[in-house]
């Protein structure tokens, strides 16, 4: 009776609001968006209970544009919810062997040119060793394809070891149930909307795990990207300021020293455009490396060590 109730109110404005979206999903689809929705509210709740304790007062107020819902009113109190969850807190798990891989995991591992790549499980039949996922390809459009194994993935980093091209897992605090994301993310197949500082495949992967569209890969680029430009700021500054005694003693020394002064106020600005290009160089990579040293770590002490030195010596 308490998912009737759910049912009727529920689905009949989500059907009113979502329009064609909402009306060509399946009764199995909707079946699951209802018992996802209902239990990411009382989960959200901190008494685990719905809005006003009545779930017949629950109603569809938002949807986005793949038709899923974004936020649920209650009538009675007229209280907006968001559906998207928490996605604050997430780990990365190393995953050895494929076997171990669940349905709705959003995974991802290494490439040779600096980025992760990110995917969300669809499929996993032990028996038939099936394994599938659905991801941005690349021909730039959500596809589902095979898991890659191990050999598919080592690319260029083989001579760094087994860490270096190993599978993860991200463990969410708060994220949608397996359902529910193989859904989503099978409603995207594909799409063809793929922007590196949008939509790339982390931004996908963790929409379709917890409703949020981030990339933690773009806030690293973003926030070291103003740290040198504030360095390079601070040191213009500082160079503006030397420069401006240089003229200033240029202007009170006789014509003799003129030369040399000019040769000397040239020398300096070489110098330091020389110094401010390899911090630049020498901070990008280390910002790079030291995010790929972190989590081989968490998972082996040993095969960091391997890694660190590698770049050192490189």
């Amino acid at each position: 009776m308490y998912s009737l109730l759910f049912v009727q109110g529920f689905l009949r404005s989500y059907k009113e609001i979502g329009g064609q979206k909402v009306s060509e999903m399946s009764d199995e689809d909707l079946k699951t968006i209802e018992c996802a929705i209902l239990t990411l509210l009382r989960r959200h709740s901190i008494d685990d209970r719905l809005c006003c304790n009545d779930v017949n007062y629950l109603t569809v107020k938002r949807v986005d544009d793949d038709g899923f819902v974004t936020v649920v009113s209650c009538r009675n109190c007229c209280t907006d919810v968001e559906t998207t969850c928490h996605d604050v807190n997430w780990t990365y798990e190393k995953i050895p062997d494929t076997s171990l891989l669940r349905t709705g995991d959003h995974i991802c591992w290494h490439r040779c040119y600096a980025i992760w790549h990110h995917a969300i499980v669809t499929i996993v039949q032990e028996g038939v060793k099936k394994m599938m996922m659905v991801h941005y390809s690349d021909h730039m459009t959500v596809e589902e394809t095979r898991i890659p194994d191990m050999a598919e993935r080592r690319g260029c980093w083989t001579s760094l070891g087994e860490e270096c091209n190993a599978l993860y897992r991200v463990n969410y605090q708060d994220s949608y149930n397996s359902d529910y994301t193989v859904l989503r993310a099978r409603k995207l197949l594909n799409e063809k909307r793929y922007n590196l500082f949008e939509r790339n495949c982390e931004h996908l992967s963790r929409w379709c795990k917890t409703g949020s569209t981030s990339s933690s890969q773009i806030s690293i680029a973003w926030s070291s990207l103003g740290k040198i430009m504030l360095a390079i700021c601070l040191k213009a500054i500082g160079l503006l300021v030397v420069l401006g005694l240089l003229a200033f003693t240029h202007e009170s020394q006789e014509d003799k020293v003129t030369d040399r002064l000019k040769q000397l106020q040239n020398i300096l600005l070489i110098v330091n455009i020389v110094v401010m290009t390899l911090v630049f160089l020498i901070y990008l990579l280390k910002t790079s490396c030291s995010r790929l040293a972190k989590v081989i770590l968490d998972d082996s002490s040993g095969s960091c060590s391997t890694l660190y030195n590698y770049f050192i010596r490189n």
